[in-house]
Parts: C-alpha cells; sequence; structure tokens
C-alpha cells in the first residue's frame, strides 16, 4: 500500500518539482507579477502644486520690536573675507552707525548698508561706505519704522543705489534712486523716486 501524504506536502513537493523542471516559468511569473512603474500614468498634480505661490519669510516680521542688539559690539558690523587666505576685515562697524546691520549691498568699490536702531519702532537709516573700510558716509535716508528695505547697485556705468521703502504714502510706495562717488562712496539723489502702486519693493534681483 503505497503511503498517503498529507495534503500540505503534496502541494510543497510539486512545487519543489516545477521548481526543478521549470525555473524559467516561475521568473516569468515574477516578472510579470512586479509593478512597471516606469508604465505607469503620472500621479495628477493638485491645483495648489501647480498655481500655487511660495513666499519667503522673513523673520524680522515675526520677531518683536526693539529686539536688535544696542550696537555696542565692537566685533559686529560688516566685513570683508579673503577666500584665499579667510582673513577678514571689519570695514563698518556698528558702533560706528549706532544700530544693526539690517541688510547690505556691495558693488566693486562701494558698499551701502540698511541700518536698524534698538528702539522699539527698529527705525532705519541708510549709510554708504567703502570696501576697503577708508570711507564711512553719516546717514542720507532715514524712516521713522523699520520701513527701508531691498538694496540693489545696477550694472550701469556709473552704477545707481535702488533702495526699497515701505513707508504707505496714500497707497504708494516708492523706491529711492542714488547714486555713488567714485572716491568717497558718498550718495547722492539720481533723479526722482519710482512710484510703486499698492505694493512695496522689499527684494531685488538683478
Amino acid at each position: 500500500m503505497k503511503p498517503v501524504l498529507p495534503c500540505k506536502t503534496s502541494r510543497m513537493l510539486l512545487l519543489v518539482m516545477m521548481l526543478l523542471v521549470c525555473p524559467g516559468y516561475f521568473r516569468v511569473l515574477a516578472q510579470q507579477s512586479r509593478p512597471q512603474i516606469s508604465k505607469q500614468p503620472a500621479r495628477v498634480a493638485r491645483d495648489w502644486v501647480r498655481d500655487g505661490v511660495i513666499y519667503e519669510v522673513y523673520p524680522r516680521q515675526f520677531s518683536a520690536p526693539g529686539n536688535f542688539n544696542d550696537a555696542t559690539e565692537s566685533a559686529a558690523g560688516v566685513e570683508t573675507i579673503d577666500p584665499i587666505t579667510m582673513d577678514h576685515t571689519i570695514v563698518m562697524a556698528e558702533t560706528a552707525v549706532g544700530g544693526s546691520v539690517a541688510e547690505v549691498a556691495a558693488n566693486v568699490s562701494c558698499g551701502a548698508a540698511i541700518v536698524a536702531d534698538a528702539s522699539t519702532q527698529n527705525a532705519t537709516s541708510l549709510v554708504s561706505f567703502a570696501v576697503d573700510g577708508s570711507h564711512l558716509s553719516a546717514a542720507v535716508l532715514s524712516t521713522p519704522g523699520f520701513s527701508l528695505r531691498g538694496l540693489l547697485w545696477t550694472n550701469e556705468t556709473p552704477p545707481r543705489l535702488l533702495v526699497g521703502d515701505a513707508t504707505n504714502s496714500g497707497g504708494t510706495f516708492y523706491v529711492h534712486v542714488f547714486s555713488a562717488d567714485a572716491q568717497t562712496c558718498a550718495l547722492t539723489k539720481a533723479g526722482p523716486d519710482m512710484a510703486m502702486p499698492n505694493m512695496p519693493a522689499l527684494a531685488f534681483a538683478d
């Protein structure tokens, strides 16, 4: 009498025999069972992914007023760094301008900085300096609040400096235009301000 194998054992023996006899068959089955990701249709993007606007968070807008340091740190300010030797030199100390540097822009020879004081309004002012540290100008523009934002030196010859101002003048905002003295980097007005209706210029891109 032949022994009767349990059902599970019979199926397992059959599977082992099929693997030995037809290994390619199971490879084909395994390949067919894998999802072909590259051939599947792309997922439909949501409307906010296609049409959404990404805003840059400006930390100053989410900070309590009056949190700028009081400009008593002698090591704080604007400095130049030699990328080869990594030597650095302060060309404009915060102690010399009476406030903290909120933004800075420079070209080959001249730099400009928006300085904010330590009051609860963080009043801003505009100063200029020579990048070699030889000259520092007095403030040529001041606002009672944190209003000066955005600096850009143009590629013109000679270059002009554009300064954004968030002061609301009856629904109109202005961009101030300055030119710099080639020797001292002192700023002077260069024509009328540029009007920006409804929205201030908070940043520039060259």
